[in-house]
């Protein structure tokens, strides 16, 4: 029987090793090491380059487990995930299983919103029994047995196409305008996906608490191949998102947040009273105001 002084003490040596290799990331560690040790599974949502691959693999590293990685893309198949029978010539062809990177104590799957819902499914039997069947056969997973899957905020939210205006540093402008302004980008990853600088640049975001307040911001741009919608609201302003993009609407009475896909005409988009900057209030202009003062007035 193991005391909680023994656990507790070798959760803060692990810790302790993590933090050698991973700094900045106290509360993401301690939040993976729970999950691990509640014999659960984690999905962790961060922005390219912030270690979420190395905090794992170093996890593994410093537990003696064995390791493996499942990298998420659309033509990922099932049985790339659990494995397969392949024949196995000789003097009698025979079929053989061939285990797949499920079978490992740890398994990352990076990038897990970008695999299809079929493949997805396929570790929903390892996360919950602990086991994998593959035609008529079961086999049971080695433990400890942990998943953490990863996926990136930006592909998940969906953009705006770049003839669209956002409101930045007090005006309106559009991506274009905005992508001139910010030259070279510091970051491409190898989907496409760039970010850029925008120097002494501010806009007004909801913060976790539900205010808004203002916000440095930078801008990025993602290659984008299906198809766009085009939402118009009950004003007549016009916007051409990403399916994926969030909407902040009362669905009859309750407020929630909503893909661009998911709209009815019975969704009202939310705008607060008031925006918060630097402590004073300015009131938001309606839609029927900015239409007309962009009517009236061209942006530079």
């Amino acid at each position: 029987m193991v005391s909680m002084e023994d656990v507790q003490k070798r959760f803060k040596a692990v810790f302790g090793e993590l933090n050698k290799v991973i700094v900045g990331q106290d509360e993401t560690l301690k939040q993976i090491l729970i999950s691990l040790l509640c014999n659960g599974n984690a999905l962790l949502e961060g922005y390219p380059g912030l270690a979420k691959t190395l905090s794992i693999s170093t996890l593994a590293e410093i537990l003696d487990l064995k390791f493996s990685r499942i990298q998420g893309t659309p033509d990922l198949l099932p049985s790339d995930v659990t494995g397969t029978y392949v024949l196995q010539e000789g003097k009698s062809s025979t079929l053989q299983f061939q285990k797949g990177p499920v079978f490992a104590n740890i398994v990352l799957v990076d990038e897990i919103n970008r695999a299809t819902p079929k493949t997805q499914s396929a570790l929903l039997e390892a996360m919950q029994e602990r086991q994998v069947t593959v035609g008529n056969h079961t086999f049971q997973l080695d433990s400890p047995f942990f998943v953490l899957a990863t996926q990136n905020p930006i592909e998940q939210e969906g953009s705006l196409s770049c003839d669209q205006q956002v409101f930045i540093n007090g005006e309106l402008r559009t991506g274009h305008e905005l992508l001139a302004l910010a030259g070279e980008p510091v970051f491409v990853n190898e989907h496409g996906m760039a970010l850029y600088e925008l120097d002494d640049s501010w806009t007004v975001s909801l913060d976790v608490d539900g205010t808004l307040k203002r916000q440095e911001c930078m801008l990025y741009t993602l290659p984008y191949t299906e198809d766009m919608i085009d939402v118009t609201t009950k004003t007549g302003k016009k916007l051409t998102v990403t399916k994926n993009h969030p909407f902040f609407v009362n669905d009859r009475g309750t407020l929630c947040w909503k893909k661009a896909e998911e709209l009815t005409k019975y969704d009202y988009l939310v705008n607060p009273a008031s925006i918060f900057v630097d402590e004073t209030s300015q009131p938001l202009f309606t839609h029927e105001e900015t239409l007309a003062r962009m009517t009236q007035k061209p942006l530079l």
